[in-house]
């Protein structure tokens, strides 16, 4: 294959991909996404059950018009519930955002919002809860978890 072939096989193959991308990728992204979000309200709405986590007056008041990256820092042990309270209560909120109103598409799905997406999707390392874990949002959620 000469170099010429190989630049408009290599071009063929993006342009295809792009195709999968924009009518299937972004469907199925989106979906997956919804699933992760209904399964996350589920765990929020069992914490605020059990009070091992606070409700935000001002969830409802909130009005998110893009992503941003969540907060992961350290908490002070005084204030940590209340704090990680308004953690999850903010998390919960982005992830309605992207799921309600936030457009997969390849526009959209710049490298900076890529960035942030996948913070967001790391906000919790769901692969290694534990109360050993070194990411605070991680090691506060499975001490919650055990003691429930």
């Amino acid at each position: 294959m000469n170099t010429v072939e190989w630049h408009e096989a290599f071009s063929e193959a993006l342009t295809n991909k792009r195709s999968w991308l924009i009518e299937t990728g972004m469907t199925q992204l989106k979906e997956k996404f919804k699933t992760y979000r209904d399964m996350y309200a589920t765990l929020y709405r069992l914490l605020l059950q059990k009070r091992l986590i606070i409700e935000d007056p001002y969830k409802s008041d909130v009005k998110i018009t893009d992503l941003m990256m969540p907060e992961t820092g350290h908490l002070p042990e005084q204030k940590k519930r209340e704090q990680f309270s308004l953690r999850l209560s903010n998390f919960d909120n982005q992830l309605e955002y992207i799921a309600a109103f936030w457009i997969f598409s390849m526009e959209t799905l710049r490298a900076d919002k890529i960035k942030i997406f996948l913070a967001i999707l790391k906000f919790i390392d769901w692969d290694n809860i534990s109360q050993t874990s070194p990411t605070t949002n991680t090691r506060i959620l499975a001490e919650m978890i055990a003691k429930i």
